[in-house]
């Protein structure tokens, strides 16, 4: 019986002295046989110090060592020594020595600059050849990418007469599989039967890489199920097959019958399944995988890290993969690129850029994929110049050449941004652009802003090289119904239809009851399938009932001509019970209507609606704010915007001008005097109907960024929340006045107009919250996350998490989900535009004197001569136009088409009507 190495060591060491060439070698073999490379080597050297010259059998020894620490340049020596000592031509020597450079082809830290030449020459000069050596060489030439050579070799070892062992088939078969030749495989696959190969773990292994890498898992997992004994490797090699080929059912089974056949899993078998439950989404596998990790004390291998990171991120629980990031003690760049990643599929674009930074200064290289991960937190969250900067940086300082992974990120980051000519030109720059998924993006950017023309470019840049896309024309019929072009919509469809059969049908899952149920459209094959179709409709009626639908149709913009009048109108056609879906009508009417009959809220009441607010922001103002039936706020968006001309904004500086301060507004207008809070709630109440119809977009609650065409992001939205808040407290926005280029005038220059009325008696917490969402868009509060505006004082015992389950602030009275008496009455009348509220004094004014006060306007208009008061005049007769149908009657309003001429007065009257 062999004693153990310890005995031995401790044995030699305790004598006298290694005296013998015998005793070097027994002890350096010691050392070489338990991995005791550098007690080896040091003991060679000892050797030659004490005179002793090694023979052909130590030298295979120490080169091993070599081999097995990577020491290129101590090799390189022992080479040396081997040529002095004319031992090259040895056939064992020069093995190790072909071993040695064979394995230093690709290390990063031998000094070998040409592996392969010093292979090519050691091999050459060997008088004797055996099948390792021939072997070594093929494996060298693998690793290298020459297969031609290796091709070469293994035909010059058939001359020789040297009979292939598994070793040699499968390193074949690397050669093959990097060619893709399935014949070639399969020929080695029949050779290896009939000489007894194909039950080595070495040759099934290579066949299964073979096999899995064409897509043929089914011939892989037969070559599996054949094997006698089934080892981890075997196991985590057929794992890995399922999963890399998107057979993630399968891959997870195998890994459940491989821990029921005993086989105790190793990191690499774990890091190849965790992504399974990555794709399929199902976090409480994930979970228990994760479990089992931690138990089997796998948790701090960096590899798992990584796949347990991008798992999560991908399960929608970024936390824990925050968690697992910052636990790691090491960091590499697999586990830094899975993080931004998260982060950027989340939407946490600042914290993944963050991380991005803190990567590179800590000395971390960025590579493609981590660029890919940057630039999608750019896209997703619109910065456009972060996102140029990221992508310059890569190609000038990285010297990383884009790949259409980059060029899809800035497509799509452009096509969000609204420069689609830009990003066009930005595409065509593409060495190689012949990938239908670049342009998708753009073209899906294009539907959004109704840009038929570059729409019909893209999809012929498509064409080019993907003649049968589908995704691209169903986008483009999209942007044809988008932009008003049914027909070509129809005649597209209509082509699509004959070509179905060449799409590859949707299919979801979801994992109930420890078991997976996959959805493919169209298939009703499921055995529960008539009561899945039951509870969906149930699901359904209670979804339009809350109005949480998803927005399953755009609605149409038509132009119409009234047969009476031929006015031309913009209608946008949309059913009543399509608003109930599309969360665009709730019984509990809106909030405007709610101010127009309380004046103003508390703050109590306030902090409730200001809550639910923030919990979902999109456009805010209040006739999107809905409230449902019990009260609860919900945001609606009905899609209309009106352009407006930003270019007179700014007000003039009248510094210098005393004499007119007091006299004028900015534009050279007379002032308005000064009113009270009450007065001004009052004028307000009169007015914000006409308002809020005179543009399509209510300008008292956009914020100064976007009247400036400085570019926006989500931080305009709590501006328009602060300007809510103002009103709900106050009674009427900040900046409001009587026409709304004035108001946008007020808003851009915020500084000098937002003022809290003493009256008003707000909370200093109130008012900090208040200034802290009307300011800069720098320093706008919300800005890095709407948890800054949780923190804030005023929300001070706010249960947010309860926001929705408590009593609401107003409760209204709802008889049924079409009642609308929570909105405000509007009269049928042909020709009149939406009436102000019922409150305060000008609701209370007679029908009759209303007519007769337009009567009399009307009388004092004509008889005003003056040209500079036209424009006002004739806004004032456009508005008494609509409001009173009799004054239409009136023998004087012959005289004023007589007097300014008819084309003006029925133009603003078109006009006036055409913006209700």
């Amino acid at each position: 019986m062999e004693p153990p190495i310890k005995t031995v060591i401790k044995t030699l060491v305790k004598a006298p002295s290694l005296t013998t060439l015998h005793d070097y070698k027994s002890m350096i073999k010691y050392y070489t046989f338990n991995s005791l490379f550098i007690n080896s080597l040091h003991c060679f050297l000892q050797m030659k110090q004490n005179g002793i010259y090694p023979d052909h059998n130590v030298y295979p020894s120490v080169i091993k060592c070599c081999t097995s620490l990577m020491w290129a340049k101590f090799g390189a020596s022992l080479h040396g020594c081997v040529i002095r000592a004319g031992l090259e031509m040895d056939l064992f020597t020069g093995n190790a020595l072909l071993s040695m450079y064979a394995h230093h082809v690709f290390d990063e830290k031998t000094c070998v600059m040409d592996g392969m030449r010093n292979v090519k020459r050691v091999f050459e000069r060997m008088v004797e050849r055996d099948v390792v050596s021939y072997n070594t060489v093929v494996l060298g030439y693998v690793k290298s990418g020459m297969f031609n050579e290796a091709v070469r070799v293994i035909r010059e070892m058939g001359s020789a007469g040297i009979k292939a062992d598994a070793f040699t088939l499968s390193n074949v078969l690397g050669v093959v599989k990097e060619r893709m030749d399935v014949l070639k495989g399969k020929e080695i696959h029949g050779y290896g039967i009939r000489h007894g190969f194909d039950g080595n773990e070495f040759v099934v292994s290579g066949l299964s890489d073979l096999y899995t890498s064409c897509n043929m898992v089914e011939d892989s997992y037969r070559l599996f199920c054949l094997l006698p004994r089934k080892d981890c490797v075997s196991w985590c090699s057929m794992i890995a097959a399922c999963v890399q080929n998107g057979l993630f059912d399968e891959g997870l089974r195998l890994f459940r019958q491989m821990l029921s056949a005993g086989i105790k899993p190793v990191p690499v078998s774990c890091s190849s399944i965790i992504p399974a439950c990555a794709h399929l989404t199902t976090l409480p596998l994930g979970q228990q995988l994760h479990g089992y990790i931690i138990r089997s004390h796998f948790d701090d291998n960096i590899f798992i890290a990584s796949s347990l990171v991008n798992m999560y991120a991908k399960c929608g629980n970024i936390k824990l993969a925050k968690y697992i990031f910052d636990s790691m003690k090491q960091h590499d760049l697999v586990l830094w690129t899975a993080m931004i990643m998260g982060c950027a599929s989340h939407g946490h674009a600042y914290e993944a850029i963050s991380l991005f930074k803190q990567m590179e200064v800590e000395g971390f290289t960025p590579n493609s994929v981590t660029f890919v991960a940057v630039l999608t937190a750019c896209s997703h969250a619109g910065m456009v110049n972060e996102g140029l900067t990221f992508f310059n940086k890569m190609v000038q300082h990285y010297n990383i050449s884009p790949e259409f992974e980059h060029y899809a990120c800035m497509a799509d980051l452009l096509g969000r941004a609204g420069k689609l000519e830009e990003a066009f030109r930005f595409l065509r720059k593409m060495p190689e652009n012949k990938t239908a998924s670049v342009w998708l993006p753009l073209l899906a950017a294009c539907r959004v802003h109704k840009n038929v023309k570059l729409a019909e470019k893209i999809v012929t840049c498509i064409n080019e090289f993907d003649i049968d896309n589908m995704g691209a024309y169903v986008l483009l019929s999209n942007t044809y119904s988008s932009s008003g072009r049914n027909k070509d919509a129809a005649n597209l469809r209509s082509m699509l239809s004959k070509k179905a059969d060449t799409k590859k049908p949707a299919c979801s899952w979801i994992s109930v009851e420890k078991k997976v149920h996959a959805f493919i459209a169209g298939d009703e094959s499921h055995s529960c399938n008539d009561d899945i179709i039951n509870a969906l409709g149930i699901l359904l009626g209670h979804m339009e009932n809350d109005g949480h639908v998803a927005d399953y149709t755009t609605p149409v913009v038509r132009i119409c001509r009234e047969k009476t009048t031929s006015n031309v109108y913009a209608m946008k056609k949309l059913k009543k019970s399509e608003m109930l879906r599309r969360g665009q009508y709730l019984p509990g009417g809106d909030m405007m209507t709610l101010l127009m009959r309380k004046d103003t809220l508390t703050e109590d009441e306030a902090r409730f609606y200001v809550g639910e607010t923030v919990l979902a922001i999109k456009d805010i103002k209040p006739d999107n704010l809905l409230l449902d039936k019990f009260g609860h706020m919900k945001l609606s968006d009905f899609g209309l915007c009106k352009p407006l001309d930003c270019s007179n904004l700014q007000e003039k500086d009248f510094s210098g001008a005393n004499n007119l301060s007091g006299a004028l507004q900015s534009d050279g207008r007379p002032a308005v005097p000064k009113r009270t809070q009450q007065e001004q709630l009052q004028h307000w109440q009169r007015n914000r109907r006409m308002l809020a119809y005179s543009t399509v977009g209510t300008p008292d609650y956009i914020a100064p960024e976007v009247l400036l065409k400085k570019g926006y992001g989500m931080e305009c939205d709590w501006w328009s929340l602060g300007a809510i808040m103002y009103e709900m407290l106050v009674g009427y926005p900040p900046f409001y006045s009587d026409e709304p280029m004035s108001t946008c005038r007020k808003i851009v220059n915020w500084r000098t107009h937002l003022k809290f009325p003493e009256e008003a008696k707000l909370s200093p917490e109130a008012k900090d919250l208040i200034c802290k969402l009307l300011c800069n868009v720098e320093k706008r509060l919300g800005t890095k996350g709407a948890y800054e505006i949780k923190a804030h004082p005023w929300f001070k015992g706010t249960e947010w998490d309860k926001l929705y389950q408590i009593k609401a602030a107003f409760i209204p009275e709802v008889n049924d989900e079409l009642d609308t008496q929570n909105f405000e009455k509007f009269e049928e009348g042909d020709n009149q535009i939406p009436s102000s509220t019922k409150a305060g004094p000008w609701r209370k004014v007679s029908k009759n004197l209303g007519i007769a006060i337009a009567i009399s306007t009307l009388l004092y208009l004509v008889n005003c001569t003056t040209w500079k008061l036209f424009k006002p005049c004739i806004m004032a007769i456009g508005f008494l136009y609509m409001a009173v149908p009799q004054i239409r009657k009136y023998k004087h309003f012959t005289f004023l088409k007589l007097a300014f001429g008819n084309f003006k007065v029925n133009t603003l009257c078109i006009a006036f009507r055409g913006l209700q």
